[in-house]
């Protein structure tokens, strides 16, 4: 019994130490993280400057460190890890605020763009989310949406180096969404800027990152036609593309948790249908979400689906595989069979 107790006073006090390390980490991490910020708001001269002064600035700067080679060619593993380190299953007492990290490295795409400055906005005071935008045909986006006081709400692109105006204005994502042809004119921050992206934001669909957002794939079929998105390669590179190609969206790479737990991604059929997808590996049933169950058969799930309805893939409902430390798998391939 007594060297029972010894091992458990081991154990404990080796738990104890590694979280005694991992608090003075985490206070180190934030001390360099709100350094830098307000290093870059002395920089720029905000003090004094308006919310809107303030946030056209930021969004520059950090659209120049994500298009003007301050990104880093070999993450470190610092970055890396950060989407453990800033999980919300992490308790709060070791969890690192969203866009610390990003805004130290300055790696990655528009995820990490906004990240980081929702981050630096917030050392000057401005409330802001990220915004997660998506097109049939031209893939997805995530840009920052910025609330001033007295509740008003502007869109800023980080990554492109854009921010939208009407009659002189910066406005947000819901007034350039509804405006007339022709109203809203993106102003570029930099030489590097470009706003291709929103050539078709009327027609989009977006939302904060976290809330609900239903992203609809309308499948129409011809009489028993057969369409197919990417072959039997081990790759979602394919699905990806043709997805993009046929108007479907870029988003049926995966099952399962990828990108957002707000997100519902529906298939909507015009014929009675067959639906088989293939995964790469054996289907993991935690990562099946559809609101009817499909045939399984090792590698491919298959549904039949009858006219006018449709196939609902809840990503919150994806539970987690703890031993790949994820909450998706791949999709190989998709074959849709019209039955009439």
């Amino acid at each position: 019994m007594r060297s029972l107790g010894w091992a458990l006073s081991f154990v404990c006090g080796g738990f104890l130490a590694l979280a005694a390390v991992a608090l003075v980490a985490k206070a180190e991490l934030e001390r360099a993280g709100e350094a830098n910020a307000q290093r870059v708001v002395q920089d720029l001269g905000l003090q004094g400057r308006t919310d809107e002064q303030a946030a056209v600035a930021l969004t520059r700067q950090v659209h120049l460190w994500y298009r003007g080679g301050r990104t880093v060619t070999d993450p470190p593993l610092l970055w890396r890890l950060r989407p453990y380190l800033t999980h919300p299953l992490l308790p709060e007492a070791f969890r690192l605020p969203p866009g610390l990290i990003d805004s130290l490295y300055a790696e990655g795409m528009c995820d990490s763009a906004a990240r980081t400055l929702t981050y630096i906005l917030a050392q000057v005071g401005i409330e802001s989310r990220q915004l997660n935008v998506v097109q049939r045909f031209s893939g997805a986006h995530s840009a920052v949406v910025a609330r001033f006081a007295g509740g008003r709400e502007v869109l800023l692109d980080p990554l492109y180096g854009v921010v939208p105006r009407i009659a002189g204005a910066l406005v947000s994502p819901q007034a350039v969404h509804s405006a007339p042809q022709g109203a809203v004119r993106w102003e570029s921050l930099a030489p590097t800027s470009e706003d291709r992206f929103y050539a078709a934001f009327e027609r989009a669909v977006f939302g904060l990152a976290g809330s609900d957002l239903e992203i609809e794939a309308p499948v129409d079929l011809q009489p028993r036609q057969v369409l197919r998105l990417g072959r039997a390669d081990g790759g979602t590179r394919d699905v990806h593309r043709e997805g993009m190609l046929q108007g479907l969206t870029h988003l049926w790479t995966y099952l399962g948790h990828r990108y957002d737990r707000g997100w519902t991604r529906v298939m909507r059929f015009n014929r009675d249908t067959r639906v088989t997808i293939g995964v790469v590996g054996t289907v993991n049933p935690r990562f099946v979400t559809t609101d009817v169950p499909p045939r399984i058969d090792g590698d491919r799930l298959v549904y039949e689906v009858a006219a006018g309805d449709a196939l609902r893939f809840s990503d919150g409902a994806a539970r987690r595989d703890w031993t790949k430390l994820r909450s998706y798998q791949s999709i190989d391939w998709i074959l849709f069979e019209a039955l009439l």
